[in-house]
């Protein structure tokens, strides 16, 4: 295993989209979500840390009436996120969580989708304070994660490592709210949102596992992840038998905090 939790996502942004990739309606119920949570409407301004290749700055740039600006420090991820935003009332911005490069009140709402686990801990406050700083009085952020005890839940948790790995990445829920709240966030709620829907077709998924579809797997080296995807293949055969179509429980949780 390769030492540290360190992603290179300008090696990951060649196969991103193909390997990470969900369905359109997969990603228009977490963007209802995400929308909810922060109580936009048609019009305002939408900061999107952590964009990659803008999946979700995409998502939310309709309607056009809003503007939607995607945050991201890998360089190749941002170059695939242009290719994909067309709208003009759509941006992406090379820069980091702890120093943003925006004037102080300039969004009305901020998101962080599955990458608040990539913010080192000791730097995550600092980071939620340089977000409370970019939004407008009333603004809210959101940040979508999940919950160890989901992690545990999950498919991908019968790959060797990947529990154990991401229950010390992803943030206690508890502990991120009083994170929140200690960089000045006020009225930070929780809410765990099931999507009971989800169903993988097993070529597929381990299509997608062999590619290493989430950051988690890019951390064992060749010769261990290797060793690793074999129990996984048998575990899923043990689990599921002959069956194709697997269920995946994807239980994510959505904490939002308001200045």
């Amino acid at each position: 295993m390769k030492t540290g939790d360190f992603c290179d996502y300008d090696v990951l942004a060649e196969h991103y989209d193909e390997v990470r990739g969900h369905k359109a309606d997969f990603i228009m119920h977490w963007t209802s979500q995400l929308a909810d949570a922060v109580s936009i409407g048609d019009t305002g301004r939408i900061l999107d840390i952590g964009c990659g290749t803008g999946i979700y700055t995409d998502a939310f740039s309709v309607p056009v009436s809003r503007t939607v600006i995607g945050l991201d420090l890998s360089r190749q991820m941002l170059l695939r996120a242009r290719e994909k935003l067309p709208r003009k009332n759509t941006g992406v911005v090379q820069g980091n969580t702890c120093s943003l490069p925006f004037r102080a009140n300039t969004f009305d709402a901020a998101l962080m989708v599955l990458m608040v686990h990539h913010i080192p801990n000791a730097d995550r406050i600092r980071a939620y304070s340089e977000v409370l700083s970019v939004l407008r009085p009333g603004g809210r952020l959101a940040v979508m994660t999940r919950a160890p005890e989901h992690i545990r839940e999950s498919l991908i948790a019968l790959f060797p490592g990947v529990v154990e790995i991401d229950c010390r990445r992803m943030p206690d829920i508890g502990v991120l709210k009083n994170e929140l709240a200690g960089a000045g966030f006020a009225r930070v709620e929780s809410n765990e949102i099931p999507n009971h829907t989800v169903t993988r077709n097993r070529r597929n998924f381990i299509h997608k596992v062999e590619n290493r579809y989430i950051s988690t797997l890019s951390m064992f080296d060749e010769e261990d992840f290797n060793e690793r995807l074999a129990v996984f293949k048998d575990r899923l055969d043990k689990k599921f038998g002959s069956a194709e179509e697997l269920y995946d429980p994807l239980i994510f949780t959505i904490v939002v905090g308001r200045k």
